[in-house]
């Protein structure tokens, strides 16, 4: 059938490639946005003239808006199935108790369950289903099956207490909470025994047997806060902080924590940057001493170098210098010479008288060549001391072990 409503007029022609008219809803502050952003670019487009990208824009433009409205349109049909299910439920009840039509009943009960818009209401449904097996079909097997599918479905809701109640089984109001006894007891060890040990070991049994607890949270909060305030111990209790953040982001005591882990982070970003800082200062400030030392390791090894060089070369000269002989020394050597080869005095007189003037030629040039070797020796002892002289006069610096 064709619907005459405005919104039905816009569905019956959605088939010509036609934009949905804005007037049909009201658009959030998002679409009008959008909607701002997409006349912007389609003024600009205009301004340039190009037909094919003002084709585009005006695409985009009508395909932002019809997103936007279909999102609109699926929030406001299930907000109309849920008023159908009130309306279905109401109209259930007329025809069980004013109408006397079970059956009538039971159709619309279990329309709502099948639609399953909104839990409250399926529950509502199912626990009338029940009712009316059990006080007007008087089939109780198929009651309690309902009512047990409604316990399972949706153990917290109300009507699920009353199933309980009509099955015999433990009501929650009548449940005690473990977690809740465990919490109470740690904090009772805590504040009136002052065992802290104690405090601590049930907050970890509530955590570790209770983790979807609320007491789970509470007391993963409590070690923290002890450690912190109590303990003192700094270290633990940022531990503690975070493993309660990691475990329970959505805990309202995670979000107390965050800023004081920012800090924390923050705190410690910087002394690392610091301690970095110094080591590398420290490294380089070593570096520059082991350059220097070996700097200095080098120069005192040429310094030894040259003295060594310069003590080979007098050395040498010193071996190449004849030295003459001592009197006692030449007396020595014409005794043994007179004892190895014994010659007749004749024969020395004869030869004495025939080289008197060679014998004193070379005696005054033998005398000659002393006073010259000797010359030469004092120069180079000379040569040596100014050397060492020169040596010792020049700063050294000490060579390191």
């Amino acid at each position: 059938p064709i619907d005459l409503s405005m919104d039905g007029m816009w569905v019956n022609y959605s088939g010509r490639d036609r934009p949905p008219p804005l007037s049909l809803r009201e658009l959030t502050d998002a679409d009008l946005a959008r909607q701002a952003v997409a006349q912007e670019r389609l003024a600009e487009l205009l301004a340039s003239g190009d037909s094919t990208a003002i084709d585009a824009g005006v695409a985009a433009s009508t395909q932002l808006d019809s997103t936007a409205l279909a999102r609109q349109a699926e929030q406001e049909a299930k907000e109309k199935e849920t008023q159908l299910s009130a309306k279905y439920l109401a109209l259930a009840e007329v025809f069980l108790f004013a109408f006397d039509k079970p059956d009538s009943a039971l159709k619309y009960y279990q329309t709502v369950v099948e639609k399953r818009t909104d839990s409250t209401h399926v529950a509502r449904a199912l626990y009338s289903l029940a009712y009316v097996y059990r006080e007007f079909k008087a089939d109780t097997v198929l009651a309690d099956t309902v009512l047990a599918q409604l316990i399972d479905l949706f153990p917290e809701t109300a009507h699920a207490e009353g199933a309980r109640k009509k099955l015999g089984l433990e009501l929650m109001k009548d449940r005690v909470d473990s977690a809740y006894v465990l919490y109470t007891q740690a904090e009772e060890a805590f504040f009136k025994h002052n065992d802290i040990n104690r405090a601590f070991q049930l907050w970890d049994r509530v955590a570790i047997r209770f983790p979807q607890s609320e007491y789970a949270h509470k007391s993963a909060y409590a070690k923290a806060w002890h450690c912190e305030h109590t303990l003192y111990k700094l270290d633990d209790a940022i531990v503690l902080y975070q493993a309660l953040v990691d475990s329970f982001p959505e805990s309202p005591y995670a979000a107390t924590i965050k800023p004081k882990l920012a800090a924390v982070d923050k705190v410690r970003g910087e002394e690392e940057a610091k301690q970095k800082a110094v080591a590398d200062s420290v490294a380089r400030l070593q570096q520059a001493v082991l350059d220097s030392t070996a700097a200095d390791s080098l120069l005192n090894a040429v310094v030894l170098d040259s003295a060594a060089q310069s003590d080979t070369s007098t050395a040498e000269r010193d071996s190449d210098v004849i030295l003459p002989m001592d009197a006692q020394a030449i007396d020595e050597q014409v005794d043994s010479d007179t004892t190895s080869t014994p010659v007749r005095e004749d024969q020395i007189q004869n030869e004495s008288s025939d080289r008197p003037d060679s014998l004193l030629q070379e005696s005054q040039q033998s005398a000659t060549e002393t006073d010259e070797t000797q010359n030469d020796r004092d120069q180079a002892d000379e040569s040596v001391e100014n050397g060492k002289r020169e040596s010792n006069a020049r700063p050294a610096r000490p060579v390191p072990e």
